[in-house]
């Protein structure tokens, strides 16, 4: 491979698949390809063992945290759902949702700096049941969502979807319907 790639060609293509919301080309001919050693080339100039051997580019827009959260909640969130700044400086997403019981859950969901973390605001949880293993919540009030992640999740629509989960529990037990945590095999007393 000693061809040099044509940067006005790689920059249109790149755009053109931005413009149309993919991540890929609809013209595969116009999928960047690169090299083990940091050399690209468009796939229309590659031949069959270069194709097999290199990375595709994924050509979509570069996107930052904020901005992929943003998406996130008007795609998957409630539609009241509005970002927030907490006075110790987290920002987050303040949501409300009623769990399958029809109990109001209002909840803030932030990035921690590793992982998301869910803090739940409303309805105010037992003392009894603020422990990892009977409740799944911490005494500082935020979801315990297992032992990975730092008691996280890995994006903001994980941590979305698993707080309904666990409110859809927490309420089994706050409305006496369960002994136990009913939505994990992992309850124990702490």
């Amino acid at each position: 491979m000693n061809q040099q790639i044509d940067l006005n060609a790689l920059r249109d293509a790149v755009l053109q698949t931005q413009s149309q919301g993919r991540m890929q080309p609809t013209d595969e001919q116009k999928t960047i390809l690169v090299s083990k050693e940091g050399k690209m080339i468009m796939a229309g100039d590659a031949g069959d063992e270069e194709r097999r051997t290199m990375s595709r580019v994924q050509q979509d827009t570069f996107h930052g945290r904020p901005e992929r959260e943003a998406l996130t909640v008007q795609e998957f969130m409630p539609a009241s759902t509005m970002h927030h700044t907490t006075p110790e400086g987290y920002q987050g997403w303040l949501y409300s949702f009623q769990c399958a019981y029809g109990i109001t859950y209002r909840m803030f969901a932030f990035f921690d700096g590793s992982y998301y973390q869910v803090l739940v605001l409303e309805p105010k949880v037992e003392e009894k049941y603020r422990s990892a293993h009977r409740g799944h919540i911490f005494k500082d009030g935020h979801i315990c969502f297992g032992t990975r992640y730092n008691s996280g999740r890995t994006t903001l629509k994980q941590a979305y979807a698993k707080s309904v989960l666990w409110a859809t529990g927490m309420s089994g037990l706050l409305l006496n319907k369960y002994q136990i945590f009913p939505m994990s095999i992992n309850n124990l007393d702490d």
